[in-house]
């Protein structure tokens, strides 16, 4: 029923009570003016001697009359205004110790009817009852408007992801080894794997060397996964596939063309494919791997929760690497902790597992940081030392 319907109707209620009770009135009136008249009739008939009044009991039905005139006003004016008033008072008491039973069977019809609770909020109430919610819930007005942003800006603006997994092979580097006599880098292989709902046919991926080119890959949505690579003076002066490259992407089961270009700071690559615009709006799985070097010295390595994910999985495999122990550090938001695996928990030596479950938001993740082997040898920290004050006043290699 809508205001204007439910308004007219209690307009029609009260003047169905004003007619009512304007009939009352004018019954009551009617008796005491017909008690006039028939006291009137027999006074008359006896001071003037009618004989015809004889025959009609004119005093009796005035007294009569007016007895039920009397009732009626009495009823009128007292009882019923009284009895009204009472039952006023009743319905309002009633009320209010039912309002919180009314509230909560009104709140389950609405989001019992899934129809009626879209038809709702699809308006622009939406974000009011998002405020709303959170407000009654934190009790604090500033940390709800917080929460309403981050909502809004990382959980309803990106499609969600289900079933994460993402797999990290370290391998020590075949390059030759430093001045130091360490091989600086190791060999990254990344292996990634989930489900969404596809929405477009080309995917992007980028990597730089400085911190303001990755700031802006982060910002920039047509991005699909960006990476910072530390510098060095083996690759310097630009970015090229040696460190990092997309091997292979894979959608729906179909492989993806993969090209590759060099803008100002960045290494760009792109995957698409005609085949899959045909899944579009369908539920699909999305793989892909890439390769990258990474500083062995750099200890550690950090892996970012993009979009909203359901269920994540996190493996790291340095069992061919010269790395000898991992810690985990999870930063993961979510619901429940996150299950670890090292050590004898684990499949087999060498590697380490973060599994998820639940829903898991961004910028959450997993940090890994390792011990190398050859920081427990002896004379490594001299080694380092060393190095690093011959780098200092070297030149790039070629």
């Amino acid at each position: 029923m809508t205001a204007a319907s439910g308004g007219s109707a209690a307009a029609a209620r009260r003047y169905l009570r004003r007619i009512v009770a304007l009939r009352v009135e004018l019954v009551v009136v009617s008796l005491l003016l017909a008690s006039l008249v028939l006291f009137a009739l027999d006074y008359l008939g006896a001071e003037r001697g009618w004989v015809w009044s004889g025959t009609v009991p004119f005093g009796e039905l005035g007294a009569a009359t007016l007895s039920t005139g009397i009732i009626g006003v009495v009823w009128e004016w007292f009882i019923r205004t009284d009895a009204s008033e009472q039952l006023r008072r009743t319905l309002l008491e009633v009320g209010d110790q039912q309002r919180p039973a009314l509230a909560r069977a009104a709140a389950s019809a609405v989001l019992d009817d899934e129809r009626l609770l879209d038809s709702l909020l699809a308006t622009d109430s939406t974000d009011r009852v998002l405020r709303a919610a959170l407000a009654s819930t934190t009790g604090s007005t500033d940390l709800a408007e917080g929460l309403r942003g981050v909502i809004a800006d990382r959980a309803l603006r990106e499609e969600p992801w289900e079933n994460y997994r993402a797999r990290i092979y370290i391998a020590d580097s075949a390059d030759p080894p430093g001045a130091d006599g360490i091989d600086p880098f190791f060999d990254f292989t990344v292996e990634i794997r989930y489900e969404a709902v596809l929405r477009k046919s080309v995917f992007r991926f980028g990597a730089s060397m400085s911190a303001a080119g990755y700031a802006q890959m982060v910002q920039d949505r047509a991005f699909d996964g960006c990476w910072q690579i530390a510098g060095s003076r083996r690759f310097a002066p630009e970015l090229h596939e040696g460190l990092f490259s997309l091997r292979h992407m894979r959608v729906a089961g179909i492989e993806m063309d993969v090209s590759k270009r060099s803008e100002s700071d960045r290494l760009v690559y792109t995957a698409e494919s005609a085949d899959v615009g045909e899944h579009i709006g369908s539920r699909v799985s999305v793989e892909y791997r890439y390769m990258m070097k990474f500083d062995k010295r750099g200890h550690s390595y950090v892996m970012q929760t993009r979009v909203p994910t359901r269920r994540a999985e996190y493996e790291i495999d340095y069992s061919q690497s010269s790395i000898v122990h991992v810690n985990v550090f999870p930063f993961l938001v979510s619901s429940a902790a996150p299950t670890i695996r090292t050590g004898d928990a684990a499949p087999r030596r060498g590697i380490v597992q973060v599994d998820a479950e639940g829903w898991v938001f961004p910028p959450g993740g997993v940090a890994f940081a390792w011990v190398l082997a050859a920081e427990h040898e002896e004379g490594y920290l001299h080694r380092i030392s060393a190095a690093s004050e011959q780098s200092a006043g070297g030149r790039p290699e070629k």
